[in-house]
């Protein structure tokens, strides 16, 4: 993989992903993954749990809350109590919106992922999830989002761990959202059971396999690449 990367020629800035400073390692595992599948219009979309199991190699439960299985673990807080442990654990996790959202004007963008940083019970007894939007831009705007009164300092201060700014003049694309409100408008959340040396209680054994990635041309001419 090289080192040059697609621009806007109006502006210069880089047409995909983007680091802070002079880092470049997004733009070059952005860029490897687009050769792997033939080009960056092939990763233009996609799922959530198909880009962290091969980005990671690593296993990934999906939570679909339409399921009849999952809105049980949802009823019984099952779902709540295993995000909260994957939060622990340093799981990476995404919440997924759907192709068509409830509210339009809510500030979430549908048919998207967001990176899901982190899971706190406040002292109200209220559950709430801390959200990332990889464009860095576009928050949710209702309740519990960065510029909702909700947020006391009692209740700032109960997630500060979590290092997060309440700047209600920077949209950066970080925000809480209740665990409510996030059932309401995702679809699914996805957990990337990435192990942690240190902190996975019970490592599981782990075995590889050599395979194959296929993808196709404009011609639909089908390429095989180990």
């Amino acid at each position: 993989v090289d080192d040059y990367f697609p621009c806007k020629s109006a502006t210069g800035s880089l047409s995909y992903a983007g680091c802070n400073g002079n880092e470049l390692w997004a733009m070059l595992a952005e860029k490897a993954f687009a050769k792997i599948h033939g080009s960056y219009s092939k990763i233009v979309a996609g799922q959530a749990e198909e880009a962290l199991m091969e980005m990671t190699g690593d296993p990934c439960d999906i939570y679909k809350f339409r399921s009849d299985h999952v809105r049980t673990m949802i009823e019984d807080g099952t779902l709540w109590d295993k995000l909260v442990y994957a939060d622990s654990v340093g799981y990476v996790m995404a919440a997924s919106t759907p192709a068509a959202l409830k509210d339009k004007n809510c500030g979430l963008v549908a048919g998207h992922s967001y990176s899901l940083i982190a899971c706190k019970l406040l002292s109200n007894d209220v559950k709430v999830v801390l959200l990332r939007n990889p464009w860095g831009a576009k928050e949710w705007t209702g309740a519990w989002g960065d510029s909702s009164p909700e947020w006391t300092a009692k209740y700032r201060a109960e997630v500060v761990d979590t290092k997060h700014k309440f700047d209600n003049a920077t949209d950066d694309g970080m925000f809480w959202i209740t665990f409510d409100d996030m059932l309401l408008h995702c679809d699914k959340v996805v957990v990337s059971c990435c192990r942690t040396p240190g902190q996975h209680p019970k490592p599981w054994k782990e075995t590889r396999a050599k395979t194959f990635f296929a993808h196709a041309t404009e011609s639909n001419d089908v390429f095989l690449s180990s």
